[in-house]
């Protein structure tokens, strides 16, 4: 796993506290984004709003299977999910509704 900032930075095996710090920062580093990779492909990214919110998109392999938030999702939760996401749990699938995004 590795999570990579919008300033090219990458950290490869990134703990739990690690995830939570980038995330926290997002927009006060002068970063709006993080992504989350498991392998080429296989991610999730987050990104903050203007207005404080996330908007958090993930995809399975293919740009078929590109998914987004239906709606702004906060700071906490979305910390929760990419721990969910770094440690291999899918619980964060079923308690989002996700809209697919045409990518192409």
């Amino acid at each position: 796993m590795r999570l990579e900032l919008e300033d090219n930075t990458v950290i490869n095996d990134p703990t739990h506290s690690q995830v939570e710090k980038v995330i926290r920062s997002l927009r006060t580093s002068g970063r709006s984004f993080a992504i989350l990779e498991k392998q080429p492909g296989y991610y999730m990214q987050t990104v903050k709003n203007d207005d404080g919110s996330f908007t958090v998109e993930y995809q399975d392999g293919s740009l078929e299977q590109h998914f987004e938030s239906s709606y702004y999702i906060y700071v906490d939760e979305v910390i929760e999910i990419l721990l969910q996401y770094l440690d291999g749990c899918t619980n964060w699938k079923s308690r989002h509704v996700w809209k697919q995004i045409r990518l192409r």
